[in-house]
Formats: C-alpha cells, structure tokens, sequence
C-alpha cells in the first residue's frame, strides 16, 4: 500500500502488482478489524476509508481444504495481487506433523508464487521450548523460504493505573490494542487509590515501625541474688 519501509520491512511492488490479500485463519472478526486498523496506522494510512489495494479475509471457520479453496480462487480473480500474507498457515493443513501433509502445502504455495506472480509471506507459531517453527510443516517452510524473520515474544507489560473505573476502562482499551502483553496489576494496591498512594502508605508505616524500634529498652538484671546457685552448663 505504502510501497515503501515499515518497521524495517520493505515491499516494493509493481504498478500492475500493488494490491495485498491479507488471509487470516484464528482470530475472530472483531479483532481481525483490529489488526487491519493496526497495519494502516503503522504504513500512515487513514482507517476510516476502504481501499482497494487491501483485501482482508477471514477464514476462522472454514475446514484447511475449504480454506485453500478461497484463497486460490480469490488469486485466480485478483491477477493484480502482489502479496499473499496467510496468518497461520498451520490452518491450511490438517496435522502439522504430517510428511506428506507439508509436502502438498509447500508445493501449493510455489504453484501460486509462480503462477501469479506473487509474493507470500507466512506467518508460524514458535515451539515453546525453543525457538523453532512448529512441525514439519515449520521445517519444510525454512527450507523453501527466500527469508525467514523470527518476532520473539516479548514479556508481559503491568498496568499500574488508578483503582477506579476511569483506570480499568483505560487498561481495557490497551488490552484490546496490544493484547496479551498487557495485565492489569491493580490488585497489588488493593485499597489505595494509585500506586502512588500505596508506596506513601508503606513509607508512613516504615517510619511508624522506626520509631516504635528507636525506643530506649530496659536493661536486664543479670546479676546472681545472693544465695542463688550457678546453672551449670557444657561449654562446646
């Protein structure tokens, strides 16, 4: 859309190859909605308007062969095309273990890159333990890809905001916006009205507890009462 860099990602496409289908297979309409309004932001695009360069589909409940279906048929009619990102290409197949499974996919999406002139760009999941793509599906897939880009998944962000329902609107909309990295923390300060006012309730007990602490206590009288016998004891 942009044909320019974005987040250090650059596309260059033709006059004739400039618009973009954009496939997505897990997320629901409405975050979906979300995720294009995202893209035209970060390319600097207005997200009030409909474009004709930017085709958004979605495909959650679709069946893998049904999906594969759409797809092709939509590039068969589209000839200006000129990216094909499928967000979740693990959805277009039924085990993503199987040999034979990958294999068919692999050849799919060389048969539509060449014969559409197109580029695809594909998005996988990570295994948890480690940082490869998931299934034999993720290994056929860094074997046959021009470039491979790794996006590690970055720690989860605490919202301390106020404890009110000003602040939990305000932690609801950036969850909506980012997603899973964020969680609301406000239970840590439970009965104060901002972080703030709990750290200067912990800083009024600290110097309570001094005080309390700073005064003089009473010697103790060990001396022996005349008369008193001495305990004996094991010295180590």
């Amino acid at each position: 859309m942009k044909n320019d860099e974005v987040l250090k990602y650059s596309a260059y496409l033709p006059p004739n190859k400039r618009k973009i289908l954009y496939v997505d297979t897990e997320q629901s309409k409405y975050h979906c909605h979300k995720v294009m309004e995202r893209i035209l932001r970060l390319a600097g695009l207005p997200t009030d308007k409909d474009r004709d360069d930017f085709v958004f589909i979605v495909l959650r409940e679709q069946t893998p062969d049904k999906r594969k279906q759409i797809i092709g048929y939509m590039l068969e009619n589209m000839p200006d095309v000129g990216l094909l990102i499928i967000d979740g290409i693990r959805d277009l197949m039924y085990d993503i273990n199987s040999p034979s499974e990958s294999t068919d996919l692999i050849n799919l999406l060389m048969r539509w890159s060449s014969g559409y002139n197109l580029h695809i760009h594909t998005v996988l999941h990570l295994n948890k333990g480690d940082d490869n793509a998931r299934g034999h599906i993720g290994t056929e897939l860094n074997n046959k890809a021009e470039t491979v880009l790794t996006h590690i998944r970055q720690q989860e962000e605490l919202c301390m905001l106020d404890n009110d329902e000003a602040g939990r609107k305000a932690v609801e909309a950036i969850r909506q916006e980012y997603k899973w990295r964020v969680r609301d923390a406000s239970h840590l300060y439970s009965g104060h009205n901002d972080l703030n006012d709990y750290l200067r309730s912990l800083k009024v007990k600290q110097s309570q507890d001094l005080t309390v602490t700073d005064k003089p206590q009473p010697e103790q009288d060990n001396r022996q009462n005349p008369g008193e016998k001495r305990k004996r004891g094991l010295r180590m």
